[in-house]
């Protein structure tokens, strides 16, 4: 079951359910076009596509059709309009939901019961920057546990709320955001887009404690005119990295933006979003200058020239491997 849409409750609704049904989950790129998210929704042998009409301005459903004499999608059979006008051969998300209730609870307690480690969770596809977009599949013990210990080792707590910038569809938003914080108890709170006075203000009516974010985030927060005008008292705890972080922001997000704990990591799509964190109790210069530790349950081997891997504790500039 495929979600092509961006933060809404509805992708949370949809997220949950697929994998209460024990269906896989095939997030799309809310940036593809027609042809990038045919070409998934062809690849992952999607049956179904969750999706929403109207926002800003596209038509991701008119997209998709324009693009079917490229790249035809022979196995979707349902197209359902999680939010905005239905058109015609779609469904809306209270019809689909509707006929749910022909389902008893046995039988979807039976679902979920049937689920093992080993069964798919997901299947996410990187961005394709060097070619097609590749689909990597995810089981579900690569899910929770890792994401599990990430809870832990960076300190999510069950009164924590969470404000969720990174798009539903990377694994920043959907597994580091919303799994860790059903796992935790914590509440979130999804932003449609980035727009900082928009997150200052919600940061101080919904008393947010914890956000994470790449460091252009928090930058925007910082250089906003208006930031001293709002109460960030709440903040506690920031998790951050996919680029460089430096030593003066994690200062600067301490001292000025008033988070107790920050910490930095390191993941890729094809280890299912995590392989590396800094822990809630380091060091300024540790967060940023590391990726951290390898998470329990996570191997990792840097390349260290010629596919030996580098002897440990040298730095090393170069790709990474990393297995769940």
């Amino acid at each position: 079951m495929a979600i092509w849409a961006p933060n809404v409750w509805e992708w949370v609704t949809a997220y949950y359910g697929t994998q209460l049904a024990a269906a896989t989950t095939v997030p799309v790129n809310t940036r593809f076009k027609g042809p990038e998210a045919a070409y998934v929704l062809a690849k992952s042998g999607a049956s179904t596509l969750l999706t929403v009409t109207g926002f800003l301005g596209t038509d991701y459903l008119g997209w998709l059709e324009g693009a079917a004499a490229e790249q035809p999608t022979p196995a979707l059979r349902r197209r359902v309009v999680l939010r905005g006008e239905v058109p015609e051969g779609a469904v809306g998300f209270e019809d689909f939901l509707r006929a749910g209730d022909a389902v008893s609870d046995a039988v979807l307690d039976e679902r979920t019961a049937s689920l093992g480690p080993d069964d798919r969770s997901d299947i996410s596809f990187t961005s394709g920057t060097t070619g097609s977009p590749k689909g990597a599949v995810a089981t579900q013990a690569q899910v929770c546990a890792p994401f599990g210990a990430w809870a832990d080792v960076v300190g999510l707590r069950a009164d924590d709320r969470i404000m969720i910038i990174a798009p539903f569809f990377h694994s920043f938003g959907s597994k580091a955001g919303l799994f860790t914080a059903l796992l935790a108890g914590a509440t979130v709170h999804p932003r449609l887009t980035f727009d900082p006075a928009g997150c200052l203000r919600l940061i101080e009516n919904e008393r947010i404690t914890v956000v994470p974010g790449p460091p252009a985030i928090f930058h925007g927060l910082l250089a906003d005119p208006a930031r001293s005008a709002h109460d960030l008292s709440s903040l506690r705890l920031a998790v951050t990295g996919s680029s460089d972080v430096p030593t003066d922001l994690v200062l600067a997000m301490r001292g000025e933006l008033g988070f107790e704990h920050v910490v930095t990591g390191y993941g890729l799509t094809e280890s299912s979003g995590v392989a590396t964190m800094c822990s809630h109790t380091d060091d300024p210069e540790t967060v940023a200058r590391t990726a951290g530790r390898a998470i329990p349950g996570v191997e990792v081997r840097i390349d260290g020239g010629g596919g030996a891997p580098a002897p440990t504790g040298r730095a090393a500039r170069s790709s990474c491997a990393a297995t769940t």
